[in-house]
């Protein structure tokens, strides 16, 4: 039973302190007036459910978790689709930038590519229509004189996909977010 629990345990035997927390505290379950939000309400209908059945404690975490998983592989769903209709929604996004190396006093190579502004330019619009936003971070443990950004491609359902890390010489032509422009 709940008295059993490894948690109560090891607040009976003194290691542990329990603090109070109610589902009304979480705001993704309510918001600051106490009404349930869409998942606070689909949340505590699961939750009442399992108790009112009598189900144990362990019952309602297996119960708590099939449910996480499934609205995870639910939001991934979301997440492909919404970038399935943005790739046949988006046009040609062209080039608008050239980039080159130097080797000595002649060009190694060059290239044309489409600047991180030129792509949301043309892609952020069917982006937001399809629920995705873009973030980019800073990666963690980057060398000294380096820089780096990672990008973070997210759906409203949760669902998160993260491209890079980036990283570069600080005093590299490509440094900062113009260097990840070309990936």
């Amino acid at each position: 039973g709940a008295e059993d629990h490894w948690i109560i345990r090891r607040r009976d035997a003194g290691v542990l302190t329990l603090l109070e927390s109610r589902h009304e505290d979480n705001p993704a379950l309510f918001d600051a007036a106490g009404v349930a939000t869409e998942q606070g309400a689909r949340t505590m209908a699961i939750l009442s459910a399992a108790v009112e059945s009598g189900k144990s404690a362990a019952d309602v975490a297996q119960i708590v978790e099939l449910v996480r998983m499934i609205r995870a592989d639910e939001a991934r769903g979301s997440f492909t689709r919404a970038l399935v209709n943005v790739q046949g929604q988006c046009a040609v996004i062209g080039y608008d930038s050239k980039g080159q190396v130097v080797k000595g006093s002649a060009v190694a190579f060059s290239w044309d590519y489409a600047s991180i502004e030129q792509i949301m330019l043309v892609a952020g619009p069917h982006l937001r229509t399809n629920g995705l936003s873009v973030a980019w971070t800073n990666p963690p443990d980057v060398p000294s004189g380096y820089v780096g950004a990672t990008c973070v491609l997210s759906h409203v359902d949760g669902y998160s996909r993260e491209a890079g890390p980036f990283i570069v010489p600080a005093d590299s032509p490509n440094s900062g977010m113009s260097g990840a422009n070309k990936y």
